[in-house]
């Protein structure tokens, strides 16, 4: 205890020295004890005269004491008021909170209601009849448009009565009664209307298109009397099958039959084929036609009734005009239509067009009808279809059958073909698949009978002796190289038009067969040349064949057909041979001497070439010069004899 108090002191002390006071006194040599005394009596003067200036100032104080009296008590008062505030806010919350739950309760409980309140009102809208409502469906004519919004907004109050009935709805077995005998009346009008408008569809000479457009406007009755009463759906709809089924089969039966007359049936026969006897040529008119140069005179070959049927001409045109206006036919037998007088014959092809644009046109508007009209689509619309336009099409294929089982034009036949196939894209493109099968089977009667046409043509061919064609045969084109440049002209004309991508591509066949035709006339031009005994004849007689056949191809198709290049390469070979022929008599050993130094080229022997060229080339160039040399002493001869007087 007494080392930490020393320790204590010691601190103590440092302390004190570095007070100032203390140190200016040490510094000054002042007696500490007198200092201190001097200090001790300084602090009982400030001690006195604070202790009067206290007793100065005590009112001063009780003063202030009693402000911090009644500042407490001041104080207190707010406490006590606070605390009753801070209870009085705490019973507050609690109230908010009860306040807060019951807002959320009144809240769903009236949007409750509101959802109660507009489930109930429309359901009561929805069954409640207005008066307005009855009268429009009862009074209003069914032409009308506010029938058809009527009727509408009855077809939705049926639907949901019926809806409510089966949940036991009072309010709608309350209207169910009203509303039936309004559908049995609705539905009595409907039905007398539509059948109406059928009736129309069967007087005589009636458009029909007009009354079915007015049925389009009121398609909205079909599709409630087919939820409302099928059976009278059925019934309306079987009616009307019916009609349109005779009215298509009538009108188009006699619009056929009539056409078929206008058909030329004397134009075309059995005996018209490529190697058949041209009659206008016998012995006498074969001789009297020809010239000294070896030129046909006016009244030759061309003469003949058969220049039409082997040429196309403007016949294409039924196939580029597909959609024209269809013939009518009191105006086009008596000529009208080509603006002459008289009876007019026409060429089966238009005819056909005819008939079969026609029942393209009405088949698509038909099809479109029943498609929207009747709400069918895919196959019970095809089966609908079939009901409607069945009859029409079989009788059409019957038409189509009968003729071609005794048509002779070939011509006539591959047109029709290329037109089915135009039809069936036209079809396509109104989204009309109905009449695939029958195209189909249109192709199924009209090509077998064009590729038997064209095969009775090409044994035509191989069975033509050209010695009984002519008495004398001479080294021009022969008039059945000239049929057939025409006829395979023409197939091939046809089939450039057919730019259109079908599952019915003929076009291997058809390539078949005039490769077939072709193989067979340059058998007939081989016989034909084969009949002179000179060489040169024989391939004068082959060019003229060739360079005909080559002629009309190009000049009749707009491209160079498989026919026409393998006609240029016949021409260009036999043309290679006939320059050779006339070189070789005044040139043979040029001649020769070319064919062993192009053999030698062949066989790849160079060596062998050079030796060939140092052995005769010299020799060869004074041959030629030779034969120059006399061909041009001769001419001078000739000259000088004509001089002489």
């Amino acid at each position: 205890m007494e080392d930490k108090s020393d320790t204590q002191i010691k601190m103590d002390l440092k302390d004190s020295l570095k007070d100032s006071i203390i140190k200016e006194a040490l510094n000054s040599g002042v007696d500490l004890r007198q200092y201190s005394q001097q200090v001790e009596q300084q602090l009982q003067e400030v001690e006195l005269v604070s202790v009067q200036d206290y007793v100065n100032q005590g009112t001063s104080l009780a003063q202030l004491h009693s402000q911090f009296t009644h500042c407490d008590a001041a104080l207190e008062r707010m406490e006590n008021l606070l605390s009753t505030f801070r209870s009085q806010l705490g019973g507050l919350s609690s109230d908010i909170l009860q306040l807060q739950h019951q807002s959320a309760q009144l809240g769903l409980r009236l949007s409750n209601r509101q959802a109660a309140r507009s489930l109930a009102g429309q359901m009561i809208d929805d069954l409640v009849i207005p008066e307005a409502l009855i009268r429009h469906l009862l009074e209003t004519p069914v032409t009308e448009p506010v029938f058809s919004e009527q009727l509408i907004i009855l077809q939705a109050k049926l639907a949901l009565s019926g809806d409510h009935h089966q949940r036991c709805s009072r309010a709608a077995q309350d209207v169910v009664p009203v509303l039936g005998a309004l559908r049995i009346k609705v539905v009595e009008r409907l039905r007398h209307f539509l059948l109406l408008k059928l009736q129309q569809l069967r007087r005589p000479l009636a458009n029909y298109q007009l009354p079915q457009n007015s049925l389009l406007k009121h398609k909205s009755f079909y599709h409630f009397l087919i939820t409302q009463e099928p059976e009278i759906a059925y019934e309306v709809r079987q009616d009307y099958v019916q009609t349109m089924s005779k009215l298509y089969f009538s009108y188009f039966k006699s619009y056929s039959t009539r056409l078929l007359k206008l058909v030329d049936t004397n134009s075309v026969n059995k005996d018209d084929v490529l190697g058949s006897e041209d009659a206008s040529l016998g012995a006498a008119a074969a001789a009297a036609a020809r010239s000294l140069f070896g030129r046909a005179a006016p009244s030759a070959r061309n003469s003949s009734s058969k220049s039409t049927v082997f040429t196309l001409g403007t016949r294409i045109e039924v196939v580029t005009n597909l959609e024209a206006p269809v013939l009518v036919p009191h105006a086009a037998a008596t000529g009208t239509s080509a603006g002459h007088k008289g009876e007019t014959k026409y060429s089966y092809e238009i005819v056909f067009r005819s008939q079969h644009y026609a029942l393209a046109d009405n088949a698509c508007r038909e099809y479109l009808f029943l498609c929207e009209f009747f709400h069918v689509e895919r196959a019970p619309a095809m089966e609908l279809f079939q009901e409607v336009m069945g009859k029409t099409c079989t009788i059409y294929m019957k038409f189509v059958e009968e003729y071609v089982s005794t048509c002779y034009d070939s011509l006539a036949l591959f047109l029709c073909i290329q037109m089915v196939q135009r039809l069936q894209y036209l079809c396509h493109k109104r989204a009309v698949p109905a009449l695939d099968f029958y195209y189909e089977s249109l192709i199924s009667i009209l090509w077998p009978r064009f590729e038997y046409l064209v095969q009775a043509n090409i044994q035509s061919v191989r069975d033509c002796d050209p010695s009984r064609l002519y008495s004398h045969i001479d080294t021009r084109p022969h008039y059945v190289v000239r049929r057939y440049a025409e006829y395979t002209s023409a197939i091939s004309a046809i089939h450039e038009h057919n730019s259109i991508t079908s599952a019915m591509d003929w076009t291997p066949r058809l390539h078949h067969l005039l490769s077939t035709m072709q193989e067979e006339v340059e058998g007939f031009t081989l016989r034909l040349a084969a009949a002179f005994t000179k060489r040169k004849d024989q391939l004068v007689a082959l060019i003229n064949n060739y360079d005909l056949m080559l002629s009309v191809m190009t000049e009749r198709n707009r491209e160079e057909s498989r026919e026409a290049s393998r006609c240029k390469e016949l021409l260009s070979a036999r043309i290679s041979e006939f320059v050779e022929e006339i070189l070789f008599v005044h040139f043979e050993g040029l001649v020769r001497f070319v064919k062993d130094c192009e053999l030698i080229l062949t066989r790849g022997l160079n060596e062998a070439l050079r030796n060939e060229e140092r052995m005769k080339l010299e020799y060869l160039i004074n041959e030629i010069s030779l034969s120059v040399l006399k061909s041009l002493i001769f001419l001078f001869d000739i000259k000088v004899e004509q001089r002489k007087p």
